[in-house]
């Protein structure tokens, strides 16, 4: 990321109008107070590309401080860069890419302990060349972004295994996947080659290794089976997100903690994971669903309550969401009877 010929956007201090370099520059050499004043009234906004390029120029110095080794968030390094305080440039990068600066630190670094490991270096040597304080949060951190601990990616993935069955449900044929943190993997309507299938899943867990067994995933199958076909009022098993993004993660986890027949707008929860100006990150994030019904994109709605895409089809999210109706009044009635 790169850029330049960019304007200062503001002040380090709050409450400061933004000003051109120029009118900046202007100020410092012409002390009168007349126009001191002038400038301090005048008011400048900045075009997209310009703030894109400066958030450009701000990551590019983070992956600098993280090529370095630097173990802490250098913020002097980037108001100088940018002329603007912390919060000034966490809005410039969350703008550009929907992150902040400690959040993009920690994404740079966890790469760059992967790529250590990968190379061979040991756990605790990754860690610290790589700015963690030790193995235990550098840890934390893969298993978060990559959902591979470190020896796993240090074996290049080889320990990292997941199983898969194939099961009839009232959805149609559904491919599950597991490791052994939890479901990976549910893919509704498989009425398609098997081979097609299982590449599918590789292209989602490229760095692991497939085996079938029926018998491991059967009680993911069952637990999916009771909540269809009614015996059950939720379908909430552990899950492994695998090489989610934070935001992904974000995403799902609020998705989840919804009620059984609760629905919510796209906008909205895009407001409820703290990003309000990225509904089309958010509704991307839904897309990218690997577990149908564990992950329950399909209460994800338009803000009219329409239906918007589904990985697996509308129709699918149509049925799902009936489905979830019947469980909530069936819960609901059971309340109201005790």
């Amino acid at each position: 990321m790169s850029g330049s010929g960019c304007r200062v956007l503001g002040p380090l201090w709050e409450g400061e109008p933004q000003m051109t370099l120029d009118a900046r520059a202007h100020a410092v050499s012409d002390s009168t107070d007349s126009e001191a004043t002038q400038l301090k009234t005048q008011t400048i906004s900045d075009s997209s590309a310009q703030r894109s390029a400066i958030a450009e120029r701000l990551a590019d110095e983070i992956q600098r401080q993280v090529d370095s080794g630097a173990e802490r968030l250098e913020w002097r390094a980037l108001q100088r860069l940018a002329h603007v305080g912390p919060r000034q440039i966490d809005r410039l990068l969350h703008e550009r890419f929907l992150t902040t600066a400690q959040r993009h630190m920690t994404e740079l670094r966890t790469e760059r302990a992967a790529r250590l490991l990968a190379g061979g270096e040991d756990v605790l040597s990754a860690a610290l060349q790589a700015g963690f304080s030790g193995p235990g949060r550098l840890h934390d951190a893969l298993v978060a972004h990559r959902g591979l601990t470190p020896g796993e990616i240090r074996r290049h993935g080889s320990g990292a295994q997941i199983a898969w069955g194939l099961f009839a449900t009232p959805l149609g044929h559904t491919l599950l996947g597991a490791t052994e943190r939890g479901l990976a993997w549910v893919r509704l309507g498989c009425d398609g080659e098997l081979e097609d299938l299982l590449r599918e899943l590789r292209g989602e867990w490229p760095e692991a290794r497939m085996r079938h067994d029926q018998a491991f995933v059967a009680g993911y199958a069952q637990a999916l089976l009771d909540f269809l076909e009614g015996r059950a009022d939720s379908f909430r098993p552990e899950i492994d997100m695998g090489r989610a993004t934070p935001l992904q993660r974000a995403v799902w986890t609020a998705l989840r903690n919804l009620r059984v027949g609760e629905t919510i707008s796209y906008k909205a929860l895009a407001a409820r994971v703290g990003r309000p100006d990225a509904v089309r990150a958010v509704a991307n994030a839904c897309a990218r669903n690997r577990l149908a019904v564990a992950i329950p994109c399909h209460r994800a709605l338009r803000s009219d309550g329409s239906l918007a895409g589904f990985r697996w089809g509308i129709e699918w999210k149509r049925r799902l969401l009936a489905i979830e109706m019947n469980a909530a009044s069936r819960r609901s009635m059971s309340q109201t009877a005790a």
